[in-house]
């Protein structure tokens, strides 16, 4: 349709018929102080009408429907123990997180091993005492015959011996004696007076040797009379048994003793 606007009269009674028209479109109807119709939310965020008026006189507001009583009761977070954040709640280690300073899921470093005890240090065996200045012997008169003597000799802790204490430190010695009445010179290639020491086991038929070490170089040393001259060799401790000891002289005949002993 339309309007010619022919006088001012006319053209307000026009705005007129038009604000009724929208009052009457929303619900304002005929009085406009009246509250409009209360609008509720749905599930869906719609605005929509209220079904029933408020101000009719048989609107009662709905009762609540009575709780089941089979229905379960969930606990309120607060009287949980400890709440989210009490004294009681479960730690981040509890949860397998890390606690504060450390790795997440790092695991406790193992106790390290005890060190094991240092076994004990084997007895050394005891150095050989000094060889003790020996007696003179009785020497006899003086005769173009007589000639030093050579002998092999063992002794054990408690001197020489030929049946020896067992559990005793055994010593060696090769010995040279002059029974003369004079001066008698003992002559060697080498350094020393003997050169090796064997100890025979008669029993198991088996051999130690004991060497010595000499070097090269003429000795001549003269034995006063009724004196010795003696060199030893340490052998620790024998085994019960029957043994024989060989002592190899380094003279210009090379002279062999031999000397019996037993052990028990």
């Amino acid at each position: 349709m339309r309007l010619t606007v022919s006088s001012p009269v006319r053209l307000l009674g026009h705005l007129v018929l038009a604000l009724c028209l929208l009052s009457t479109a929303y619900g304002c109807g005929d009085d406009v102080d009246s509250a409009p119709e209360a609008v509720a939310l749905d599930d869906a965020g719609d605005n929509t009408a209220d079904a029933q008026d408020p101000s009719s006189e048989d609107a009662t507001a709905p009762e609540p429907s009575a709780v089941d009583a089979s229905a379960p009761v969930l606990p309120d977070p607060e009287d949980l123990v400890g709440g989210a954040g009490g004294e009681n709640a479960p730690g981040p280690e509890a949860m397998g997180g890390a606690a504060p300073g450390g790795e997440m899921g790092a695991e406790p470093e193992p106790e390290p091993a005890p060190e094991p005890e240092p076994e004990p240090a084997p007895e050394p065996e005891p150095a050989p005492e000094p060889e003790p200045e020996p007696e003179p012997m009785d020497p006899v008169e003086d005769d173009a015959d007589c000639a030093l003597i050579m002998r092999a000799e063992v002794r054990d802790e408690s001197g020489p011996c030929e049946t020896c204490a067992h559990g005793d430190y055994i010593t060696l010695y090769g010995i040279i004696e002059n029974p003369c009445g004079g001066v008698r010179n003992y002559r060697s290639r080498l350094d020393c007076i003997v050169s090796e020491f064997n100890v025979h086991n008669l029993v198991s038929r088996s051999t130690a040797g004991y060497p010595i070490t000499c070097r090269d170089g003429a000795r001549d040393e003269a034995v006063a009379p009724g004196r010795r001259v003696v060199q030893s060799r340490p052998t620790g401790r024998l085994s019960a048994g029957r043994y024989q000891l060989n002592v190899q002289f380094e003279d210009g005949g090379r002279t062999e003793r031999r000397l019996p002993f037993v052990v028990q």
